[in-house]
């Protein structure tokens, strides 16, 4: 609904809002917020303000540019603007307006010790200090101390052992994917496809049995005859599910279904210590986030087991009762 003359003026004189705030509180166009201003006979801002007026706020009070628009009413874009027509110079991103602010920057020791020994992030940093990333990178050139590798940050130091040629050769002749390995290692599938170039290891299409697929009956492309059973166990029983989705709590990794509410994981590799780990800590990410998981083991698809693998899968029949974790 459009509003009255008194609210626009309210708005706009009163309370100091900018055409584009207004805008966003009302949902229209800005431009539009502007038309409705002309009409309604209302005073437009314009008198910019002096520089006595700026420098005491961007240099007294140590007020950023954004800060002085909320402030004043005008946009940030005009308050740079009319800084460099006054010659009031700028603070470096980051930078020294910070000290105005009561905010005191780490020494070198300190930020180094943080970033290099504890291993934490600009976010991270940045909250300590109450500045944002830009601030950590200003300090950090500033200080000439060294950007921290991707994988020291990412893993707080603990960079990921990964296989020898052997140990890779032996898990990709057993059909693995490259993302199955990634899994094992807690790394991507590029970097054990990096990896394998590195080893001269000939690549196969991706996929068990050198890329090889198995068509379902629900039209699914599946990497194995027992993703392939459960595949067409889960559509004769009318359950919607999905292959290989991706796990919402570490977006690097899949499950091998999700079906009603369930993961299913099924391990086809044995004899494998590498594999049997990562089987573990993936056991254990399920646990911390309480999510619902049914585990088929590959002696489970075996004659004998078959009625225990159906009773297993008959979970799938149900809703899980999900909790928080």
């Amino acid at each position: 609904m459009k509003p009255s003359s008194e609210e626009l003026d309210n708005l706009y004189n009163k309370q100091h809002l900018t055409t584009y705030q207004i805008a966003d509180m009302l949902g229209y166009a800005q431009q539009t917020i502007s038309e409705w201003l002309i009409k309604a006979g209302l005073d437009r801002r314009s008198k910019q303000p002096t520089r006595d007026e700026l420098y005491a706020m961007y240099i007294t009070e140590g007020l950023s540019c954004r800060q002085i628009a909320t402030k004043t009413g005008f946009s940030p874009s005009g308050i740079k603007k009319w800084l460099k027509e006054y010659g009031i110079e700028r603070r470096p991103t980051g930078g020294y307006g910070l000290l105005a602010r009561g905010i005191e920057p780490p020494s070198r020791e300190v930020l180094y010790h943080l970033i290099h020994f504890e291993h934490k992030s600009y976010q991270e940093i940045g909250k300590i200090y109450g500045v944002d990333k830009t601030a950590i990178s200003y300090w950090m050139k500033k200080n000439d101390i060294p950007r921290p590798v991707a994988w020291d940050t990412r893993k707080k130091g603990n960079r990921p052992i990964l296989p020898s040629r052997e140990e890779l050769v032996a898990l990709y002749e057993s059909g693995l994917s490259m993302n199955a390995i990634g899994d094992i290692y807690s790394v991507s599938g590029s970097t054990i496809y990096k990896l394998s170039l590195t080893y001269q290891i000939e690549i196969r299409l991706d996929g068990w049995g050198e890329g090889k697929r198995y068509l379902c009956q629900d039209g699914h492309m599946v990497r194995s005859v027992y993703e392939q059973h459960v595949d067409d166990w889960l559509f004769a029983h009318h359950i919607d599910h999905t292959y290989e989705p991706r796990l919402p709590w570490d977006r690097r990794y899949r499950a091998d279904f999700l079906a009603n509410g369930w993961y299913i994981e099924v391990w086809g590799v044995t004899n494998n210590d590498a594999y049997e780990q990562r089987r573990k800590q993936k056991c254990q990410q399920y646990q911390q986030q309480n999510a619902p998981l049914i585990e088929l083991p590959i002696y489970f698809f075996s004659q004998q087991k078959r009625k225990l693998l159906e009773r297993r899968l008959t979970k799938c029949l149900t809703t899980p009762l999900l909790t928080a974790p």
